[in-house]
């Protein structure tokens, strides 16, 4: 069982959990199999009082149920590997891969794990894993968890390109004008075509 928040350490721990395909590999640079890492997580995270949670979810029968849970290491988990894949996959990759996962999750809940779309949704997940890969530093302190850090070989942020402005070595500022008139065209189509109503 994890430690009441209001009863744990006073200072803060990091940890760093290592990924490779999306996989977690290792804990504090210490190659782990899932279990032992697990098992690890559940302990380090519990003393701070990481984990508790209450769900409220729509059941198979069509009401709603009210969960408290604690499950220190999956949240820790799951919350390192959304940050990791935040800077390797990509805007369009992110959006269909949050979309598809709820709907593996929905279909999981409702007990279709052997409906044929499984496999679809599947192979879409799979494939966005091929390149999250790298290392996810995670603060725990008197209930909380926070990502502060984050790298991978894969990364798309580059702090030479990611630069806004004047500054910016990329594009011109006549680039970004001619985007802007373009990215806004359909707007102003829109706007044209239906300005008459639009003023009402």
């Amino acid at each position: 069982w994890t430690v009441s928040p209001t009863k744990t350490l006073d200072n803060p721990s990091y940890l760093e959990i290592d990924f490779k395909g999306g996989l977690p590999i290792a804990l504090d640079g210490i190659p782990m199999s899932g279990p032992e890492l697990i098992s690890q997580l559940n302990t380090l995270a519990g003393k701070h009082g990481v984990g508790r949670g209450i769900h409220v979810g729509d059941t198979i029968m069509g009401i709603k149920g009210r969960i408290a849970f604690e499950a220190p290491a999956p949240l820790i988990l799951i919350e390192a590997h959304k940050e990791l894949e935040k800077i390797i996959l990509s805007r369009w990759q992110l959006i269909w891969k949050k979309k598809i996962a709820d709907c593996w999750g929905d279909f999981l809940h409702l007990g279709l794990y052997f409906d044929p779309a499984m496999r679809d949704f599947e192979a879409f997940l799979d494939s966005t894993q091929e390149f999250v890969t790298g290392t996810v530093r995670m603060k725990l302190h008197k209930g909380t968890m926070i990502a502060v850090g984050c790298k991978s070989p894969y990364s798309l942020i580059k702090k030479d390109i990611a630069v806004y402005g004047e500054k910016a070595v990329e594009w011109s500022g006549h680039d970004a004008e001619g985007f802007a008139k373009i990215w806004a065209m359909q707007s102003k189509l829109t706007y044209l075509a239906q300005g008459e109503k639009n003023s009402e």
